[in-house]
């Protein structure tokens, strides 16, 4: 079995209420095909770098589950049918703990350091990185410019 993470983002008008239930849904449907070690951390109501279906806030959470290689599937089928989810994106596990000062797309206000005005990935060059280092950076971005963390770019805005 791997370990999955599911960011996944709830419409803003949506009570705590209304997104737990759709957490113990999903938490049921991974628990039933043979998942373990369910756990979810809600990251709280944040305003995105773009508008999303035309929302300006969503509700931000990460669903961490181990299973078999079925089950995301699964679990991504019932986030689609959900009207109350913006967006998801499922990874292969990352660490528990993400440290205040690590690249990581949990961490967006210390990513901008390493994208220009214009909004594109500082070369490696520039950064001092390493080209694993500088794979890690660029995936990091990509990862919070999908969930609406960071914006694609920065002109005209």
């Amino acid at each position: 079995m791997r370990q999955y993470e599911t960011v996944i983002l709830f419409d803003e008008r949506l009570g705590q209420d209304d997104i737990d239930a759709i957490v113990a849904g999903l938490r049921g449907a991974i628990e039933e095909q043979g998942g373990q070690d369910v756990s979810w951390q809600p990251w709280g109501k944040r305003r995105l770098a773009y508008e999303i279906q035309k929302k300006k806030y969503a509700h931000y959470g990460f669903l961490r589950y181990q299973a078999p290689a079925d089950v995301p599937a699964e679990v991504e089928r019932r986030l689609r049918i959900s009207n109350d989810v913006l967006r998801f994106q499922t990874y292969l596990g990352t660490s528990e703990n993400v440290e205040p000062n690590e690249l990581h797309f949990r961490n967006p206000e210390r990513l901008v350091a390493y994208i220009t005005d214009r909004g594109k990935i500082r070369p490696r060059r520039t950064t001092r990185f390493n080209a694993s280092e500088q794979r890690h950076l660029s995936q990091q971005i990509k990862r919070a410019r999908i969930l609406g963390l960071l914006p694609f770019t920065t002109v005209g805005a």
